[in-house]
């Protein structure tokens, strides 16, 4: 979060959702490639989903004893996440390139700046936290385990926060369908403005209005 907000790391796919058409109801980065990878196509593991099944298959060769799968089970999952790493890199350089092309003037940081108040870290929680750096957690004692519920609590509000600012960034980013449904959501369809003469004793005019606002699924609603 910290590494986006400095505009160290910035996210690719609202800026591709939004700005491509590439007839296909998913924009993973496998169905960009052809746009941009020409024939460096992917080998070994297919997807996400696989890479995080060989994950585990590796942690159970490696606590097995079973050294020589383990070390190559390893090897597909780096050589997945290196084609992933240079596949988002050539789809920004892709971009850019396309940006040139069409005269559109790349964003500043200046520009992608906004007044938001982020809680540090409370140096508490810090302390409390180096106290248990050289701890693992199968050798915690009860004072240790004391130690790490009490800096757990004090960061809560920083936490509970960035998830706060996770959604408001993401509603900022992201095309309205892929949020719409999520909880606590009113998505305005579309409005009309009445106006109607109520007798109120000075024979006032009102002006209402008259939307259609669909609900998020899990949106909670009491009539």
């Amino acid at each position: 979060m910290e590494l986006q907000r400095e505009n160290v790391l910035v996210d690719l796919y609202p800026i591709v959702r939004q700005t491509l058409g590439i007839g296909s109801p998913s924009y993973s980065l496998k169905e960009l490639e052809p746009l941009y990878m020409g024939e460096a196509e992917r080998e070994g593991v297919a997807d996400d989903a696989d890479s995080v099944a060989l994950y585990a298959q590796f942690c159970d060769e490696r606590d097995t004893g079973v050294t020589e799968g383990a070390t190559k089970t390893l090897a597909d999952i780096e050589q997945y996440n290196t084609h992933d790493c240079r596949s988002t890199l050539e789809l920004r350089n892709w971009l850019i390139t396309r940006a040139g092309e069409n005269n559109i003037t790349l964003a500043s940081a200046c520009d992608l700046e906004l007044d938001v108040h982020i809680i540090d870290f409370d140096p508490v929680h810090g302390k409390l936290q180096a106290l248990l750096a050289d701890v693992t957690l199968e050798n915690r004692t009860p004072h240790d385990t004391a130690i790490a519920l009490a800096a757990a609590a004090i960061d809560i509000h920083r936490r509970d926060d960035k998830s706060f600012w996770w959604a408001h960034f993401a509603r900022l980013s992201y095309p309205l369908e892929d949020w719409a449904e999520t909880r606590d959501v009113l998505a305005v369809e579309s409005f009309t403005v009445e106006r109607e003469n109520i007798w109120s004793g000075s024979g006032a005019l009102f002006e209402y209005l008259m939307q259609i606002t669909p609900l998020g699924q899990s949106a909670p609603f009491e009539p």
